[in-house]
C-alpha cells in the first residue's frame, strides 16, 4: 500500500492562517510558485512576531 506524502506547505501554513499570524514563504518553494522550477527539499517560512 502506497502512502501519500503530506502537503508540507499546508502543514505549516494552515496553522499560521488559522492563528492569523503574518508570514511569508521564501526561497526555492516561492520561486516555484512564481514559475521557476527548482528541485528543493525544504520550505523557508518567515514569521512576523510582535512583542506586546
Amino acid at each position: 500500500m502506497k502512502r501519500e506524502s503530506p502537503d508540507l506547505l499546508s502543514v505549516f501554513v494552515l496553522p499560521l492562517e488559522n492563528s492569523k499570524i503574518p508570514y511569508f514563504v521564501t526561497g526555492s518553494i516561492a520561486s516555484i510558485f512564481y514559475g521557476e522550477p527548482q528541485l528543493t527539499h525544504d520550505i523557508d517560512v518567515a514569521l512576523f512576531l510582535q512583542q506586546n
